[in-house]
């Protein structure tokens, strides 16, 4: 006779398996794979950290002329050329 215990992870993985989770057992699983996966998903947090960096110096620099009169004026060169 089952124990309740497992009677209880029987359950659930019928429930999750309803929910399209595929369940498997611990022993089952491809470690190597995840740890793959996981690599992959470090080297794209890199590059989306180093681009969201990116993006903050440009809008503070963007802020910074706006705010000193750099965007919008014409310059000297523009004015005499007209």
């Amino acid at each position: 006779m089952p124990t309740p215990e497992e009677l209880a992870r029987e359950n659930i993985d019928a429930l999750l398996d309803r929910c399209g989770w595929a369940v498997q057992d611990k022993s089952a699983a491809n470690m190597a794979e995840v740890e793959r996966r996981l690599s992959v998903v470090e080297e794209i947090e890199a590059v989306v950290n180093a681009n969201l960096q990116r993006a903050t110096r440009l809008c503070h620099s963007i802020l910074l002329r706006a705010f000193t009169g750099g965007l919008g004026a014409k310059s000297k060169e523009t004015v005499a050329h007209e």
